[in-house]
């Protein structure tokens, strides 16, 4: 922790709070527990957590479904902060970062905590006026879609028909925007969506259609807009 002393100067406290994994199992096995805050060493830079995303590995995790993971473990594949003590010029102490996988929370501890120690490689700087609970939702949901379009060579200023299953989940909204929103995109986006009632009156607004998601690419989409979709992603990122 960083503590400011009467002479305004800032010291590091010794210990933070995390939630540690302390073994495989359900809910109860998280314990909010003070531990050291790590030591800086060389190619690693410590991270004062601001936020942390939430993501279903971290789940599976937890209940034991990661072979290669000991326990006791900070969980953990994403976080925001702010850079505490940098051992990488490019990085100054004070330099807003997000780090995203990596064998986060996985092979070393990840952002359920206070600080993490992480890998000078992993932390991308972020110039934003988000807040940190909006922020700290966004690099793996949007890293996760960035893939996707990717893998179908989408790009921007790409022309085309693009059909998005589970468009109405996070991963979903977030390709849909990557794909349309940019101010050179030409793709237009359609989207299956699990449940009837689960297209918001945004995306409404915005002119996108949602059909019911089934097995296959649904036959509605072809009609939507004509002929149909050039590519379409998978509903897994």
């Amino acid at each position: 922790m960083l503590n400011r002393t009467s002479s305004g100067r800032c010291e590091m406290r010794a210990t933070m709070r995390a939630a540690v994994c302390a073994r495989a199992g359900g809910p109860e096995v998280l314990e909010i527990r003070e531990l050291p805050v790590p030591a800086v060493r060389e190619g690693w830079s410590l991270v004062q957590v601001k936020g942390a995303g939430l993501n279903r590995s971290e789940l599976r995790t937890r209940q034991g479904h990661s072979p290669n993971v000991t326990f006791p473990r900070v969980l953990g594949i994403e976080c925001v902060g702010i850079v505490a003590a940098s051992t990488d010029p490019v990085l100054p102490d004070g330099t807003t970062v997000a780090a995203v996988m990596g064998e986060m929370g996985r092979q070393f501890d990840g952002g359920y905590a206070e600080y993490a120690l992480l890998p000078n490689p992993l932390l991308m700087p972020v110039t934003t006026t988000l807040p940190w609970d909006v922020l700290a939702a966004l690099p793996e949901t949007y890293l996760t879609a960035q893939g996707s379009l990717d893998a179908l060579g989408v790009m921007p200023g790409d022309q085309g028909r693009l059909l998005i299953r589970g468009g109405t989940s996070s991963v979903g909204m977030a390709a849909v925007s990557m794909a349309s929103g940019h101010r050179q995109a030409r793709c237009a986006a359609l989207a299956t969506r699990r449940r009837p009632g689960g297209v918001s009156a945004r995306w409404r607004a915005r002119g996108r259609r949602c059909l019911p998601r089934t097995r296959r690419v649904p036959a509605g989409s072809r009609r939507h807009p004509p002929p149909g979709p050039d590519r379409a992603r998978p509903r897994r990122g």
